[in-house]
């Protein structure tokens, strides 16, 4: 959040914005990506952070900021409802891109962002928080395991087995087939190739 820290007495104009945090913007064909929260309800935020964070490369706590649609609408800036990518099938439909950007729109979206920094709109959701939220998405069968990035997966379940260990999570709350695959990664991750075939040939057999 370094980039908007900037305080409201610094910006008389949107040109006075940071570089630093329009940069932080980036935009794709001309839009940003964002996920449709309704009302701010744990259960709809639950939902965002969740078709966000399943097509992560990697686990980490995140920040997300609130940007209210009617000023954004107010601002002149477009937005569509477009399928966004996310490895749960029946999130996607809360993709919202804010479409048509140029310039002059993205410093206004830079200003409405920063009055949400400025109100204290935001939310951290932590690493933990996600994982639960995961699991819950994986024993529901609303997630696939293997659909996750690899660095993802092996994130995910060294986190899972520290959350057991520390009895943060049940084992017998999560369902079997989910433990199975858990199981699997941890023991992946434990290899020191990516050679299938490690531990069963002279090359890669451990000498006593």
């Amino acid at each position: 959040m370094k980039e908007w820290t900037q305080e409201p007495p610094d910006i008389v104009e949107d040109e006075m914005i940071s570089a630093d945090a329009i940069s932080d913007l980036r935009t794709d064909e001309n839009c940003i990506s964002t996920w449709y929260v309704g009302e701010k309800g744990a259960e709809d935020i639950k939902k965002g952070v969740l078709a966000l964070a399943s097509g992560f490369r990697s686990l980490e706590e995140i920040r997300i900021v609130f940007l209210d649609d009617r000023k954004l609408c107010e601002a002149g800036l477009d937005i569509k409802e477009t399928d966004g990518y996310t490895k749960i099938e029946e999130y996607k439909t809360l993709h919202r891109d804010i479409a048509s950007l140029n310039a002059g729109k993205l410093q206004k979206l830079a200003k409405i962002v920063l009055e949400s920094v400025w109100a204290e709109d935001t939310e951290t959701i932590h690493k933990d928080t996600i994982v639960g939220w995961m699991l819950d998405a994986l024993n529901r069968r609303q997630l696939i395991f293997n659909s996750l990035d690899k660095n993802m997966r092996r994130g995910f379940a060294a986190s899972v087995k520290k959350m057991v260990n520390t009895k943060k999570v049940h084992k017998d709350s999560i369902r079997e087939e989910v433990w199975k695959a858990i199981e699997q990664q941890l023991e992946a991750n434990t290899r020191k190739t990516t050679c299938k075939f490690e531990g069963e040939c002279e090359r890669y057999r451990k000498k006593a």
